[in-house]
């Protein structure tokens, strides 16, 4: 369905640049699909020629699911923990949502004395989803062991940005690389096989 709404633009020369501000009659118009079109004439008397298109008002922020956001005000204490020090185990956390509509998930990461470490937008269709962070800074590097908070914040394409939501999250970086000597062993049978097996880790400050 497309709306109407009459604005008239006039320039002369060889091109054209026009903004419309969504103001018809001293009032905004609706939020909905519109129509333009563009006529152009020569000082020669050629037949007119005409370029049409579409484009949307959207005036309304998206939001996030309730449920999902009342999910997470219910977690447990302490938050998350993720461990990003590349062994490959832990190395990213992900953080559910669900949005009204399609758009951007802007995701932003402070510290506890509120300074922003990490900043970037991700893209989201509408419904669930989820958005991982890797416990890198926008330089790069691993963020210092500690607690996070990260916020989420919807927005549409036109731009408009919902109410966000925060999440605390626990970085822990010095404990890495865990193995162990043996997947299986059996101390029940005290036949003297398979009695232990050994662990390892690197530790750092």
């Amino acid at each position: 369905e497309y709306r109407s709404s009459s604005s008239f633009f006039t320039d002369s020369g060889s091109s054209l640049s026009a903004s419309w501000t969504g103001i018809v009659g001293g009032s905004p118009v609706p939020d909905g699909n519109y129509r333009y079109a563009i006529s152009a004439t020569d000082g020669w008397g050629n037949p007119q020629g005409t370029k049409s298109g579409t484009f949307s008002v959207d005036t309304v922020a998206p939001s996030f699911d309730d449920a999902i956001v009342a999910a997470l005000a219910a977690e447990p204490t302490p938050p998350p923990t993720f461990t990003p020090n590349g062994d490959k185990v832990g190395e990213t956390i992900g953080f559910a949502y669900s949005t009204t509509e399609a758009g951007y998930v802007d995701v932003r990461v402070k510290d506890t004395d509120g300074a922003t470490v990490r900043s970037f937008p991700a893209r989201a269709a509408a419904g669930a989803g989820n958005v991982a962070w890797d416990g890198t800074d926008d330089d790069g590097a691993f963020v210092a062991n500690g607690l996070y908070t990260v916020r989420l914040a919807p927005r549409d394409r036109a731009g408009n940005v919902g109410e966000g939501r925060d999440q605390a999250v626990a970085v822990y970086r010095s404990l890495s690389w865990v193995a162990s000597s043996k997947t299986v062993f059996f101390p029940q049978d005290l036949d003297g096989y398979g009695k232990t097996t050994k662990f390892s880790f690197t530790l750092s400050a």
